[in-house]
């Protein structure tokens, strides 16, 4: 999905995957957008290599992925992999509390920071400040990197961002 363009898949109750049952890349570039909901975060499902036998990666490279429900990786025996890049964003509104149930078989959300655009990738969560100890758990699990690293992970809450509440994970500026 390059810049300007708009894929909209969600359709009250059909879910959205990259991978559903074989190997697929979804890349959304600077400026392309990604809507995986039927209304402002509300909606539908967004699976990630769902599954056996299927490989799902999502490029998020500068573009906006929004998934209005629960956002799974390797959800029925599939891997699923999202690499968020370059000022690159991910809103997502449900992800099981457990720290390991979105996240599994080997999965992994992996966001970066590049040194030649001075900006982070960013996986963002409307949320309260309780949501912090549910990402800290996926991080702890080994399920969210930064720069590839468990400990690169920043956890910010922040109340003023798209003027909601909302919980980002962010990845620190290579040394």
């Amino acid at each position: 999905i390059v810049s300007n363009g708009v894929l909209n898949t969600a359709q009250n109750g059909v879910w959205t995957g990259i991978g559903y049952n074989r190997p697929a890349l979804c890349i959304v570039e600077e400026g392309g957008i990604l809507n995986a909901q039927t209304t402002t975060l509300g909606g539908d499902h967004l699976w990630v290599g769902l599954n056996v036998g299927a490989v799902g990666t999502l490029e998020i490279n500068g573009g906006t992925v929004t998934n209005g429900q629960m956002l799974g990786l390797g959800w029925s025996g599939g891997i699923g992999f999202i690499n968020i890049h370059n000022n690159g964003t991910l809103w997502t509104k449900q992800m099981h509390g457990d720290g390991n149930s979105s996240v599994k078989n080997g999965s992994l959300i992996n966001i970066t920071y590049t040194d030649t655009n001075k900006v982070s990738g960013k996986l963002v969560y409307p949320s309260s400040s309780s949501i912090t100890n549910l990402l800290t758990t996926y991080v702890a699990n080994g399920h969210i990197v930064a720069n590839g690293k468990a400990e690169d992970v920043i956890i910010s809450y922040d109340t003023n961002l798209n003027a909601g509440i909302v919980t980002a994970v962010l990845a620190p500026p290579d040394p």
